[in-house]
């Protein structure tokens, strides 16, 4: 019986700066580091650095999740927009400089945690951040969530998609991983992840419609479209 969700927090309960497209938002991100590039010259550099990661010709990951994952490919991608300046210190008012961005959750953020506080779950957030984004994340939701179940990768120096790290924010909300639900936007990160783990069920939230029908999901993986659509998932399930 689940007893306990677990949320991921970027792109999944909100966005920073809002309804905007990739590239802009990417385009405020440098420019709050003092970067004046384009969204376009920056979406190209990260695609032409995800590019050559996947042919080898560059270390790294096409899509990290880590801290040192994160600043590589802040580095590279610097480095291919022709960044004159110091890398590794830019890289670093990057990663950081992410967490502070303005945070718009989305519309069904706050009224699906407050139907499923209301209808008994115990709530938590778990999220691959820097600490510095726990300011933003108390002021949007500590009012739903106590702030002993925000746990912050960055804190807690270990990173989704590891198992412990699952099983430790399931023990914060005391329970155990097997009465746990998890949602995020990330299908392997977030949901995969989360039932390798041993949760019950992870949730994935497609909000832009990426499985376009052909996506196969293994079991206790469930998508949907809206955080809207938690509380109909789980009653069907009781």
């Amino acid at each position: 019986m689940i007893t306990a969700i677990l949320f991921d927090f970027d792109l999944t309960l909100g966005r920073p700066v809002g309804d905007i497209s990739v590239p802009e938002r990417q385009a405020h991100l440098y420019r709050s580091v003092g970067l004046p590039y384009s969204g376009e010259e920056i979406d190209a550099a990260m695609h032409e650095r995800r590019t050559r990661v996947a042919a080898g010709a560059l270390p790294g990951v096409a899509r990290p999740q880590r801290k040192r994952d994160l600043l590589t490919a802040y580095r590279q991608t610097l480095r291919l927009l022709g960044y004159e300046g110091d890398v590794a210190a830019k890289a670093e008012e990057l990663y950081h400089g992410y967490a502070v961005l303005p945070f718009v959750p989305y519309d069904d953020a706050c009224s699906t945690l407050e139907a499923l506080r209301n209808a008994g779950y115990r709530l938590g957030i778990l999220s691959n951040h820097t600490p510095a984004a726990r300011p933003t994340i108390e002021a949007e939701f500590g009012s739903l969530i106590p702030a002993r179940h925000i746990i912050i990768s960055g804190e807690e120096r270990i990173h989704k998609p590891r198992p412990s790290l699952f099983a430790r924010a399931a023990a914060r909300l005391g329970a155990r991983p097997a009465q746990c639900a998890f949602v995020g936007d990330n299908l392997e990160v977030d949901a995969r992840a989360a039932v390798a783990a041993g949760f019950a069920l992870g949730i994935w939230v497609d909000r832009e419609h990426a499985a376009a029908g052909h996506v196969t999901l293994p079991p206790h993986v469930v998508r949907i479209t809206a955080l809207s659509e938690i509380s109909t998932l789980l009653s069907q399930m009781a």
